[in-house]
């Protein structure tokens, strides 16, 4: 299980995340919504050491300290924007998420490929020669190549076409069933809720919701997934 206890962080005098407690368990998904500047990006970064935080982090019990460290438990950070290295080619981006010693990469490619068929006729073009939503593919494989244990996934789906955004969903069911425990970030309630198994809503850094997504009144997250009381 990866499970955040009490976390927060700060950006000088201003609180991103405040006191915010999760978990989430191999082979589930948990949806994080919430209005822009509630902390939701924030958040995924201190899960994964990548801002300074206060509070604590473990998977299976064994603290977070570092970025490093993260990877090393297996814990994979799909960030906004995607993180590609848009001058290297797909394959090479590809490469970057796989772990281990070269047979390792190579299954883990091997994996990617044949997960996302496209990206073998890909392999060699560049990254900035592709379209929005190709690019995303390229994440996915990325995400794929690596087989992490859990995944940090931050808006993945922003921007695309809903044809997309609906293999972008298939793919993240795909890793909840391959045993895979995922954080994403979304902003489009509805379907984070179609997506997720629980669901936690933030405001202003402060959970304002933890619980069941298919248990959740819908019209409810998603006013507070837009910052609107009821």
């Amino acid at each position: 299980m990866l499970r955040a206890r009490d976390v927060q962080v700060r950006y000088g005098a201003v609180t991103a995340v405040r006191g915010v407690s999760l978990a989430v368990e191999p082979g589930s998904i948990l949806a994080v919504l919430g209005p822009n500047g509630a902390g939701k990006t924030s958040l995924l970064r201190a899960l994964s050491a990548l801002v300074d935080r206060t509070g604590e982090v473990a998977v299976h019990d064994v603290p977070i300290s570092s970025p490093h460290g993260a990877v090393a438990l297996g814990v994979a950070h799909v960030p906004q924007g995607r993180g590609l290295f848009r001058r290297l080619t797909v394959r090479q981006n590809v490469e970057l998420g796989s772990r281990g010693a070269s047979a390792e990469r190579a299954a883990g490619l091997a994996a990617a490929a044949d997960r996302i068929p496209e990206l073998e006729a890909w392999w060699t073009r560049r990254v900035g020669t592709l379209s929005g939503g190709e690019q995303v593919l390229v994440a996915l494989g990325r995400l794929i190549a690596g087989r992490p244990a859990y995944a940090l996934v931050d808006e993945l789906s922003l921007g695309l076409a809903p044809i997309a955004r609906d293999r972008v969903d298939d793919e993240l069911r795909r890793l909840r069933d391959d045993g895979v425990g995922l954080i994403v970030v979304d902003q489009h309630a509805p379907r984070a809720l179609a997506l997720a198994d629980d669901v936690l809503v933030l405001e202003r850094g402060s959970a304002v919701f933890s619980g069941n997504a298919h248990a959740a009144d819908p019209g409810r997250i998603a006013d507070l997934a837009l910052g609107v009381s009821r």
